[in-house]
């Protein structure tokens, strides 16, 4: 009977020895790679009331001088939005946001991108300002460089600012822009009693059609060859030839020369606050038997990495512009044509985004003429097209755009990487991930400056800060780190000089650790033998006192 006591005395114990090293042992000696110091909550994604809203048909509309709250949801989400202007406007569009590096696009009703920013706001962020915006549709397109982070948050606003007539003041001959025959032009008669100025030349004979057109308004124009004395030199008038109370003049053989178009309001006591002048011209003569003239305005420009690039060209002919197009490639790719967007008369121009560096970007321009022969001709630099390569904004550090963790580069381990941080106020930031426990040296050095170094684990907890510790101002940090995804900051200390060149270099010595399941079982063991040992040495001492 005592020896079935003994055993089920054992029993017990090893039942509790059992719970004990599966619960409280347990957790106290379970191994976390979350930091114990780390507090940060969790953030939630914001719900974002404008999805789906990914592409031009399901765009949401946003109001002038307005502000929506939106999110990049996913690392591949696309916002789309319009808004639609009545008259001429100055407008400004932004995003803002506490963290995230958003690119922005905007487009005409047509789909044209009119527009592109990166970096052009606060931060990261994006923003484009336009001086002149004609009524109609408009589309913006908002993303995350690189498509590669979500944006939790940011704020999209749109300001707007009334401008009824933008080409003022032209109601004074000296200042009138010239026009293009086959050309259409937006224009107001703002205030009441404004008057507007318009010339164009031609170089052979021209049948020419003027005429205005509008919603609503009354208007009179006059063509003459001295705006100084406009009824002396008077080559047609009209007043309600045009649909409406619109005026249209038609000229027939007209002789080469410089002429002056005057338009206003009939009776100068209303305004109108929009109308189009519509300009055509033909000619028989077989004068116009070449094909527009091509001027590259900027052959290489310059680029930057991932971002985009801006090509412009001046196109003329005598006839007029009917349309420019862009043809171009990236690498290897197949060639794309774009019709450029047109600026003013003669002035042609498009942005090409996104570019990496590395990419090689070919291109070449064809225009084709107004003329009833409708010439084309090709600006492709003696057939051997232009070709440039995308380099970095900065050639002595490859790395950069690195200023954000969103452009972050990765470094391997037991590896050295030049930088340099430039212009002042320059930050350099990397990464690199662990997939076992290591202790870490991280290191800078260089001819001269003095570089502060923070490490930070893959949640942004700050674990470690160096000023001094390399050599002369150099830095240095060295951690034990577990597994994991970690980054780095290199700044100036102070941030008020640059540090022309240095280097960082990542050294990693790893260590063979006893794993937690081997911990568990010896010291399970170990309270075994323990207990055991207790019982044995009690039940010892009971059959010695029973002697």
């Amino acid at each position: 009977m005592g020896r079935i006591k003994k055993l089920y005395t054992i029993f017990l114990a090893l039942i509790l020895l059992y719970v004990i090293s599966t619960t409280s042992f347990q957790s106290t000696l379970t191994f976390s790679l979350k930091d114990s110091n780390d507090t940060t909550p969790e953030i939630m994604a914001n719900l974002d009331i404008y999805e789906n809203d990914n592409d031009f048909t399901s765009a949401k509309n946003i109001t002038l001088n307005s502000l929506q709250e939106r999110s990049i949801s996913t690392i591949d989400d696309v916002d789309f939005v319009s808004f639609t202007l009545d008259s001429f406007y100055s407008i400004e569009i932004e995003t803002t946001g506490s963290l995230g590096d958003t690119r922005l696009w905007v487009y005409d009703e047509y789909h044209n991108q009119i527009g592109f920013d990166d970096d052009g706001g606060v931060n990261l962020f994006s923003k484009l300002s336009y001086g002149i915006f004609k009524y109609g549709q408009y589309f913006i397109k908002i993303d995350e460089f690189g498509n590669d982070n979500e944006i939790t948050n940011y704020n999209l606003t749109i300001s707007a600012e009334l401008t009824v007539d933008p080409f003022e003041n032209d109601d004074v001959p000296a200042n009138t822009l010239p026009i293009a025959l086959n050309y259409d032009y937006e224009r107001s008669l703002y205030p009441i009693g404004d008057i507007e100025y318009f010339r164009f030349s031609i170089v052979v004979s021209f049948n020419v059609t003027l005429e205005i057109t509008g919603t609503d308004g009354d208007t009179e124009m006059r063509v003459c060859t001295d705006p100084d004395f406009p009824i002396a030199t008077e080559v047609a008038y009209d007043n309600d030839g045009g649909v409406g109370g619109f005026s249209k003049i038609v000229l027939t053989n007209l002789a080469p020369a410089t002429y002056y178009i005057l338009i206003w309001e009939y009776g100068n006591n209303n305004a109108i606050l929009d109308y189009t002048l519509h300009t055509s011209g033909t000619t028989d003569y077989a004068e116009d038997l070449d094909g527009p003239e091509i001027i590259v305005d900027d052959p290489y420009p310059s680029t930057t990495s991932s971002s985009e690039i801006i090509l412009t060209a001046t196109v003329t002919d005598f006839s007029g512009i009917d349309y420019v197009y862009l043809h171009h490639k990236l690498n290897s790719e197949s060639w794309e044509i774009t019709e450029m967007i047109r600026d003013y008369v003669v002035y042609f121009g498009i942005s090409i985004s996104p570019l990496d560096v590395g990419d090689t970007f070919s291109y070449y321009f064809t225009a084709y003429d107004k003329s009833i022969y409708h010439h084309m001709t090709t600006e492709d630099n003696s057939s051997n097209y232009y070709n440039f390569v995308v380099t970095s904004n900065d050639p002595l550090d490859p790395l950069e755009k690195d200023e954000s963790l969103n452009y972050a580069k990765y470094i391997s381990l037991n590896s050295t990487s030049d930088r340099r941080i430039h212009p002042i106020g320059d930050i350099d930031y990397c990464l690199f991930e662990l997939d076992d426990k290591y202790n870490i040296e991280i290191e800078t050095a260089g001819l001269s400056g003095d570089s502060v170094i923070d490490l930070y684990h893959e949640n942004l907890t700050l674990i470690s800060v160096n000023d001094n510790s390399g050599v002369d101002l150099f830095s240095k940090i060295i951690e034990t780190l577990d597994a994991g995804n970690y980054t780095i900051k290199i700044v100036e200390n102070g941030s008020d000089e640059v540090i022309i060149s240095y280097s960082i270099t990542l050294t990693a010595y790893e260590i063979h650790e006893i794993h937690e399941y081997t911990i568990r079982l010896s010291l399970s063991l170990t309270l075994i033998v323990i207990i055991s040992i207790i019982l044995l040495t009690k039940n010892y001492w009971k059959r010695k006192m029973k002697k």
